[in-house]
């Protein structure tokens, strides 16, 4: 799976470093982007992503709908009204035996003592 990471999130390289390291060993590729608001870099850099991880820099529809393998979408902050929810909402399949986009926060992954 092909991971971009999007923006730093404010966590030390080396523990990102460590959360990354289980997935690694299981064959999944993280790339990591300076953060950026300009749409076709956003394209280019998610264009052949499985998932992306972001906090709360803008993530535009036209973005989101140029991402044909996007399967995962993690933000790591409170809120997602910076986000193009329409877009992630019209791709969730209405079955759940389907899996297509899921949205979830980063906590679900990081050790219950953060």
């Amino acid at each position: 799976m092909k991971i971009a990471i999007l923006e730093s999130l404010g966590i030390p390289a080396a523990e990102l470093n460590g959360l990354k390291a289980p997935f690694e060993a299981e064959g999944h590729v993280f790339t990591e982007y300076a953060r950026t608001t300009d749409v076709p870099t956003l394209i280019e850099e998610t264009r052949d992503a499985d998932a992306m991880i972001l906090a709360n820099m803008p993530m535009p529809a036209a973005v989101l709908e140029a991402c044909e393998k996007l399967q995962f979408v993690d933000i790591a902050f409170t809120g997602v009204d910076h986000v193009a929810m329409d877009v992630v909402r019209q791709r969730v399949p209405s079955s759940a035996s389907r899996s297509s986009l899921r949205l979830t926060s980063i906590e679900s992954m990081m050790p219950s003592s953060h």
